[in-house]
């Protein structure tokens, strides 16, 4: 029979799923069905242990533990910045390799575009049941590597779309997420008062300097792309396609 378990230190088995709820995405939607969640997992007879995340950049350090104690499945009950904090976890530890990894996502967050670009279904069952086909494929991940305030070699990873500019200005100046799609709008307006061009220099390519591409530009917006979607719904990167092994690039001046 599936079983449901919220200890503190699980074990797992190859079966197990981690589930991890957020309960700030989708202005509490995950933590309020959260019993309904539960027993759509248990209906498809999956076997899972629940996990709620309690302050940002918690998820990362759940996953990673998660996966030392033999964790090999992960389902995000949330949005975009879960789904991102668990690939984070999944990348950063160093107990496996993250391909034996298998990550899912239950879309009930704000802006939910990475399940936009993959048409995942918003409904708990029919997501379930894509879960349960158990066909999972592979998804390029993007990594980025810059200085932060005690640690100046700070790497963070992204499977959907890293930006520079005003989309992040936005982002910094949201007040309390709690707020769901009137937070973006808040940091929209906040930022555009006081918004100035962001000057950029891009070095494009790999491998021999004949082969790299220079580009300078007073940036507006810049988006590294996997998938197509960001920001609730906006098309960056029609063309993306998230297993190419390519990142698609979107200067707006």
């Amino acid at each position: 029979m599936p079983t449901t378990s919220t200890t503190s230190c699980p074990s797992y088995d190859s079966t197990t799923w981690l589930l991890l709820l957020n309960p700030i995405s989708g202005c509490g939607l995950g933590l309020r069905h959260r019993q309904h969640i539960e027993a759509a997992i248990a209906a498809h007879g999956l076997r899972h242990v629940s996990a709620l995340s309690e302050y940002p950049g918690h998820v990362v350090t759940l996953v990673a533990e998660a996966i030392v104690r033999g964790c090999r499945r992960i389902l995000i009950a949330g949005g975009d910045g879960s789904l991102s904090e668990a690939v984070n976890g999944i990348f950063g530890q160093q107990a496996v390799a993250p391909e034996l990894v298998t990550l899912a996502l239950l879309p009930i967050g704000t802006g939910n575009d990475w399940a936009r670009s993959h048409g995942n279904p918003g409904d708990y069952a029919e997501a379930l049941r894509l879960i349960v086909a158990d066909r999972p494929v592979r998804h390029d991940v993007g990594v980025i590597d810059f200085p932060v305030a005690g640690d100046e070699n700070a790497r963070r990873f992204f499977i959907n779309v890293a930006g520079c500019g005003f989309d992040a200005g936005v982002i910094e100046r949201m007040p309390s997420r709690k707020l769901g799609r009137i937070a973006y709008l808040v940091g929209l307006l906040r930022e555009l008062v006081s918004y100035r061009p962001l000057p950029l220099h891009l070095k494009i390519g790999a491998g021999d300097e004949q082969d790299v591409e220079h580009c300078s530009a007073a940036a507006f917006v810049f988006f590294v792309c996997i998938n197509r979607y960001c920001g609730g719904g906006m098309l960056v990167a029609p063309a993306a396609q998230s297993a190419d092994g390519l990142l698609d690039l979107t200067l707006v001046r």
